[in-house]
């Protein structure tokens, strides 16, 4: 009955039977209780019949029978379309609750258990998990602009694994004069002057001739 108090105009979610019935039972009695004390007040002190002028109590216990119908009303349907949410059914089943004959269809409906699990309306207000082989949160066949229920589940968002990068090779040149290699740095090489006969370089090696100075 709190719950249903505290959530006095919330039409989305779930209700269970037990929220349903225990409020229908408290609006029922409040009614049944200010009724019957507005009749006392009715026939008390005569014995001739009703009092034919209203009395100051009368008034006050019928302002009060029309403040609590008014003031129920609005989370009676609440809790009503709440419990057909939990059937898996529409909301708009409710206004066949004002047709005579019609309105049996959602006296049927309440007492359906409601569905095991999250359903396309939100979590189990039990708190309990769907059977083994039920479509998982979220699964069902949703009607056009729907959205399906939260997951109750937890989400855990797990890093990346990060993974060693493999050793790149080095990279291989021919060997070539004067180039670096693997083992340091290039030494560079130069051709060694063939040996001539008598200690003299061959004619394209010798040095220039001593510049002549004028006279």
């Amino acid at each position: 009955m709190s719950s249903a108090l505290r959530q006095y105009a919330n039409f989305n979610g779930r209700a269970t039977p037990a929220e349903y019935w225990w409020f229908y039972l408290f609006f029922a009695g409040s009614v049944a209780i200010v009724y019957a004390l507005y009749m006392v007040t009715l026939f008390a002190g005569t014995a001739d019949g009703p009092i034919e002028v209203p009395t100051v109590p009368m008034v006050i216990l019928l302002v009060l029978l029309a403040t609590t119908i008014i003031g129920l009303y609005l989370p009676g349907l609440a809790v009503l379309v709440r419990r057909l949410h939990d059937a898996d059914k529409s909301g708009w089943w409710a206004l066949l609750s004002s047709v005579p004959i019609a309105g049996i269809v959602v006296v049927v409906f309440l007492f359906l258990p409601g569905t095991r699990g999250p359903n396309r309306y939100g979590l189990d207000p039990r708190g309990r998990a769907p059977l083994p082989g039920q479509p998982a949160p979220g699964m069902w066949a949703l009607p056009p602009g729907s959205h399906p229920a939260p997951s109750p589940y937890p989400q855990v968002a797990y890093p990346a694994p990060a993974y060693p990068a493999p050793p790149q090779p080095a990279p291989q040149y021919p060997a070539q004069p004067g180039w670096p290699t693997a083992q340091g740095p290039a030494v560079p090489i130069y051709p060694t002057p063939p040996a001539v006969a008598g200690g003299q370089p061959p004619s394209g090696l010798q040095d220039p001739p001593a510049p002549v100075s004028p006279r």
